[in-house]
C-alpha cells in the first residue's frame, strides 16, 4: 500500500502556520498547495483501493484460467506502470504454482495430445534501422500459439513448431513480448500478446514437468 509523501504533509503543515502566523490577508500559497495536496491525496487513496480490490480478485482466483484471466484484464486496461508491475509479481508465482491441467479443445491440431494452452498471438520480426533493433509490428502476422506437453506450434500462414527440449532461454519485453530462443544458433521467435507473461510461466512449468529446468528473465 502507498503513504502519502511525508514532504506533503510536512508542506502543509509549513504553508498552514506560515498563513496562520504571518498574518497573510491573501492566502493564495495556501490554497494553491492544500489544492495539490488534495489531488495526491485522493491519487494515493484511489492506488490502494486498487490494491485492495485486486488483492480480493486475486484471492478469489482459484484455478489458472481464473488467474490468467485477471492479468489479461489488467495488462489490457490499466495504464499505471507501477500498478501494472505489482499486479504481476503478486500474479506471476500464483501462475507458477498452478497445477498444470490439459485442456480440451477441438482442432485437429490437438487430436490425441497433451495440450495445457492456446492463445492469439502475433509473430514479430526483429529488424535493424540505423544500427538499432526493432520490432516489426507494421508486419506482424496472426497467429495461434499452442503449447503441448513436449512442443510449442502455430498455426499461422503455415504451421511452424519447436520441441520444449530446444527451447534454452524465454523473455519476456513490457509484458507483452515473449521472445523463445532455441539452441540452434540462438535463433529466437517473438510473439506478441497480452498472454505473454502467461507463455513465458507455462513453458517454465512445462519443462520443470519433464525435469528441464528452463531459464527464464
Amino acid at each position: 500500500m502507498k503513504r502519502m509523501p511525508i514532504s506533503w504533509t510536512i508542506g502543509l503543515f509549513i504553508i498552514t502556520g506560515v498563513y496562520f502566523f504571518s498574518g497573510m490577508k491573501t492566502p493564495v500559497l495556501s490554497v494553491i498547495f492544500i489544492f495539490f495536496y488534495a489531488g495526491k491525496y485522493i491519487s494515493v487513496k484511489s492506488y490502494n483501493n486498487k490494491i485492495e480490490k485486486f488483492e480480493q480478485q486475486l484471492k478469489m482466483s482459484k484455478n489458472l484460467i481464473h488467474k490468467v484471466n485477471l492479468w489479461k484484464s489488467i495488462i489490457k486496461n490499466e495504464s499505471n506502470t507501477e500498478f501494472v508491475k505489482y499486479a504481476w509479481q503478486q500474479i506471476k508465482p500464483e501462475i507458477l504454482l498452478a497445477p498444470l491441467v490439459p485442456m480440451s479443445i477441438d482442432h485437429p491440431i490437438v487430436q490425441n495430445r497433451i495440450c495445457y494452452y492456446v492463445c492469439s498471438v502475433s509473430i514479430l520480426k526483429q529488424r535493424i534501422s540505423n544500427g538499432a533493433k526493432y520490432y516489426d509490428f507494421k508486419n506482424a502476422e496472426p497467429a495461434k500459439l499452442y503449447i503441448f506437453d513436449n512442443t510449442i506450434e502455430w498455426i499461422a500462414g503455415g504451421h511452424g513448431s519447436i520441441s520444449i527440449t530446444n527451447i534454452i532461454e524465454v523473455k519476456t519485453i513490457d509484458y507483452k513480448i515473449v521472445s523463445v530462443i532455441q539452441k540452434s544458433g540462438n535463433r529466437s521467435i517473438n510473439f506478441y500478446s497480452d498472454e505473454a507473461c502467461v507463455i513465458e510461466c507455462l513453458l517454465h512449468m512445462v519443462r520443470l514437468q519433464n525435469n528441464t529446468p528452463l531459464k527464464t528473465n
